[in-house]
């Protein structure tokens, strides 16, 4: 019944003829061929025409609509983060003094380090409104809500929407009880050499009385843990966002995206190369996961005294609870990523996500990688993060002991475990790595 398919086994008989007409078959395929040609013209220009005028248009393709903008649009992946509230004119109209930015890295404590924020500038007692979620209390602000979303709009939003309680949604994260405001992101400094050039957009010297908290952990672990997270996001953002994130059942995949070259070599390669240079800066606080989970105490005074809180010791006690992994698995509900700009949405995440949060550091959270790719990724660390002394190289690996501060000598990189857990860890449980 297919037309086409009819004039093909026509010509295909006539060409196995004694007479052959090969030209009439030579005929046709050209033909056929400068009209495949002129319609992929047609449908790059028209896909360019969209991504110059309108790209949020391109996400509506199913499962690589994002990809498409990418390409045709110019826009950048993650295509639901901006970067328009950091550039000059906009930044000082939503960050003040003594705010604190916390720009740790993707999958390496970014809840945990808000939350702990949070409960240090409320010394443990929170206001009447509470912690309601992540995206309310401490606001990842470069976060679009819904495709084509400015951030005048968002700005607006921010500071007038009322919530279903009649509260503002202002005062979930500017309370007058507040010192300063919490704010996520996974932006870097604006003076970054290289990179991405989207997100080096952070003016960390510029403005030397906003705060930065930056943790790094070690790349297979976050590779696995950014696995999961992207398994967990609810099907309407891909349905939204063209297809992303992207899912995958081999862990490696999206390891692979990771590396130097992949589609997300931001997240970590870059990330760490662009913090690295400022760690001396009064006003950032660079630390390492491997670090962080060890003493949970010793991480709540380090963080009071760099936020300059002062704490009573049942002020510090009440906040280490709070920023206990068991306090916050008892709160999952606070880290499901609600939108609070599309209150007819769910949350991003899937419910629960965040109780089934791992947080493990080591051996144990590299089991799924093949020896091949634990290879490929101890090359890469070596070739982008050698300096004169190898401190880089092992610090990314395995933290604060290769710079001799815990008082144990550095050991050698051979890209072994980090250190074994505390036994304080081990009776908490892991911490979280959102």
């Amino acid at each position: 019944g297919n037309p086409w398919l009819k004039l093909l086994v026509i010509e295909c008989i006539v060409l196995a003829s004694p007479s052959t007409h090969a030209p009439s078959i030579m005929g046709f395929l050209g033909s056929l061929l400068k009209s495949v040609v002129a319609t992929l013209a047609l449908l790059v220009i028209s896909l360019f025409s969209i991504g110059k005028v309108k790209p949020e248009l391109l996400l509506l393709i199913p499962h690589i609509g994002f990809i498409v903008q990418h390409i045709f649009g110019g826009q950048h992946i993650p295509p639901f983060f901006d970067n328009e509230l950091f550039l000059p004119g906009n930044f000082r109209t939503w960050v003040k003094d003594k705010d604190v930015i916390v720009a740790t890295g993707v999958k390496s404590g970014t809840a945990w380090m808000c939350y702990c924020s949070h409960a240090i500038r409320t010394k443990g007692v929170d206001s009447e409104l509470g912690y309601t979620d992540i995206m309310y209390s401490t606001p990842q602000m470069e976060l679009k809500q819904f495709p084509g979303q400015t951030w005048a709009q968002r700005a607006e939003a921010y500071n007038t929407t009322r919530l279903d309680n009649g509260k503002l949604l202002k005062d979930y994260w500017d309370h007058p009880s507040y010192p300063f405001r919490v704010y996520k992101s996974h932006c870097t400094p604006d003076e970054t050499v290289g990179g991405d050039p989207f997100s080096n957009v952070l003016p960390v010297k510029k403005y030397p009385n906003v705060k930065y908290i930056v943790s790094v952990r070690n790349g297979l672990e976050v590779g696995r843990s950014l696995h999961r997270y992207f398994n967990s996001f609810d099907p309407w953002v891909r349905e939204m966002w063209g297809g992303f994130p992207p899912t995958s059942e081999n862990v490696e995949d999206t390891v692979k995206d990771l590396l130097p070259g992949g589609n997300l070599q931001g997240f970590y390669f870059e990330y760490v190369k662009a913090w690295w240079p400022l760690r001396g800066e009064k006003n950032v606080l660079m630390m390492h996961y491997s670090d962080m989970v060890k003493d949970g105490r010793s991480l709540v005074l380090k963080l009071a005294k760099f936020l300059e809180v002062d704490l009573t010791e049942d002020e510090t006690d009440k906040v280490v609870q709070m920023c206990s992994f068991a306090h916050m698995k008892e709160n999952k509900h606070l880290f499901d990523y609600k939108q609070p700009l599309l209150p007819n949405h769910p949350p991003l995440m899937i419910p629960g996500y965040f109780a089934n949060n791992e947080g493990q550091t080591g051996s144990a959270s590299q089991a799924q990688m093949s020896k091949d790719m634990t290879e490929k990724w101890r090359k890469a660390e070596e070739e982008h993060f050698a300096d004169a002394d190898g401190t880089l190289l092992c610090w990314v690996r395995k933290g604060d002991v290769c710079l001799g501060n815990s008082g144990t000598s550095a050991e050698n990189q051979d890209g072994g475990d980090v250190a074994a857990p505390s036994t304080e860890r081990k009776a908490a449980g892991a911490r979280p790595e959102l």
